[in-house]
Order: C-alpha cells, then sequence, then structure tokens
C-alpha cells in the first residue's frame, strides 16, 4: 500500500521540480505586484488595512506579547488578628472557613490580587459572634461555636481562541492575505466584552526574499464583570497566535 502522505513524484523529473511548478501555479493566481523598491508600497492593497513588508526573519507582525491579567492569589483578613494567604489561581471561587475563638464583631474581608499584583475585587462581611454561641448544648461542648464559611468570588478569564488564517507557501515581492478571528467563551459574572486586533482584523503581508518566516498576531481583549454586589471589575487579556509559512522567490521560474 502507497505512503499517502509521501509527496507525488513529478512526472518525467524528480521532486526538485517542485518548487519551480508550485511558484509558476501561484504566479498564474496572484495578482501583479511590483518587484522594484520604488514600487513596493503596497499596491493593491485595501485602502484602510495595514501593509508589512518584510526583509528579516525577525521582523513581527504585531509587538504585543501574551499576558495573565487574571486571579493569582487571595488575602484574607479574619479580623481577629489572624489572616490567610491562597496562593492557587485555580481558586477563584472558594468557600473559607474560619472559627472566631471569642465574642465580638468582626469585619471580614477577602481581597484576590493577579499575578501583576493588581487588586482585582475585594469583599467585606461584617460578622457577628454571639457569647451564647460558646454554651454548651445538652451537656456537650459547641463544637460549632464562632465557625463561619465565607463564599469569595473573583475573576476567571473565559477560554480564548485566537485564529490566524493565511496561505502556508507564497511568492516573494507580492502582497498576503491575513485574517484573525477571535472565539470568546463565557465566564461568570462576564458582562461585556470587546476586542481590538494588531496589527487589525484584516491585514496584508510581503516579503522580499524567499525562505520560511513567522506571522504573528494578537488580540486585546477587554473583559468587563459585574459583581451581586454592585462592582465591576475591567481586565484587558493579550492573546497571541503565530504561524509560520514558506516563501518562494521567483529565481525558482528560470530554467
Amino acid at each position: 500500500m502507497a505512503d499517502r502522505r509521501r509527496l507525488p513524484e513529478p512526472a518525467g523529473g524528480s521532486r526538485r521540480a517542485f518548487g519551480p511548478l508550485l511558484a509558476a501555479a501561484l504566479l498564474l493566481v496572484l495578482p501583479a505586484w511590483p518587484t522594484s523598491a520604488a514600487g513596493f508600497e503596497g499596491v493593491g492593497v485595501p485602502a484602510g488595512e495595514p501593509f508589512i513588508e518584510v526583509v528579516y526573519h525577525n521582523r513581527r507582525t504585531t509587538e504585543l506579547e501574551p499576558n495573565n491579567p487574571g486571579h493569582a492569589r487571595w488575602i484574607w483578613s479574619f479580623g481577629d488578628g489572624s489572616g490567610w494567604i491562597d496562593p492557587l489561581p485555580g481558586h477563584t471561587r472558594p468557600l473559607m472557613p474560619h472559627r472566631f475563638k471569642l465574642p465580638g464583631i468582626y469585619q471580614v474581608v477577602a481581597s484576590s490580587y493577579s499575578a501583576e499584583g493588581r487588586l482585582l475585587r475585594r469583599q467585606r462581611w461584617r460578622v457577628v459572634v454571639r457569647p451564647d454561641e460558646f454554651l454548651p448544648r445538652d451537656g456537650l461542648p459547641a463544637v460549632t461555636a464562632g465557625l463561619r464559611l465565607f463564599r469569595a468570588q473573583t475573576v476567571e478569564i473565559p477560554r480564548l481562541v485566537l485564529r490566524l488564517q493565511g496561505p502556508a507557501v507564497w511568492l516573494s515581492a507580492r502582497p498576503s492575505t491575513w485574517g484573525l478571528q477571535l472565539e470568546v467563551g463565557s465566564a461568570p459574572c462576564l458582562a461585556s466584552y470587546g476586542i481590538r486586533y494588531d496589527p487589525a482584523p484584516r491585514f496584508h503581508v510581503a516579503w522580499r526574499k524567499p525562505g520560511t518566516f513567522q506571522v504573528d498576531g494578537a488580540a486585546v481583549v477587554t473583559l468587563r464583570y459585574s459583581w451581586p454586589d454592585g462592582a465591576e471589575t475591567v481586565v484587558r487579556k493579550v492573546v497571541v497566535v503565530h504561524r509560520s509559512l514558506k516563501v518562494l522567490g521567483s529565481t525558482l521560474l528560470l530554467p
């Protein structure tokens, strides 16, 4: 049985002829494009859509870097001189128990911070612990005396999938078209979001010379959370995607 993953041998020649044949095929379907330096300024690119010229392999099509604006840790203060730091980022909806040892009125505060140290949300509870909670009941000690449970909630970043659409093989000195699209999932208390693409939802790239290059795209997502107590939190998440492609040169068409 033949290995379907292998490229077929071109008729009447070796696989070395595959590059020129592919370049010739691309020329048949691509628009005319100036090859001189004077005319290489985004001719044929729709007005308002970014055009990026690439000469060197380290040229990026976006300078944005991914970030992590979501929850990283909780800092708890129970108002009785004790506290707790919860360092687990996955604890976005914790149920925190605490036992107050003496009767009194306490102010409990839970603060959620991002990895960058930004305060994301702060919740407060006023707790009244009565003296009769510590009295024995039916001759048994009050084992639950002063025990309270606190439910906190903070930012959960939704599932974000950024897709970069464009060719896998192209010709140098001709415009290629790329598109960015972000899929945003759901998250608790996420009220709305906005998206800004970089360089743009649709942009164009051309390469001066052949080789293997990388195309980058990014999306900046502004997420707005509305909490039951009326407070709001806004965070900006940067998502970055990369694609590599092979750029063929016009010299492949020479006999």
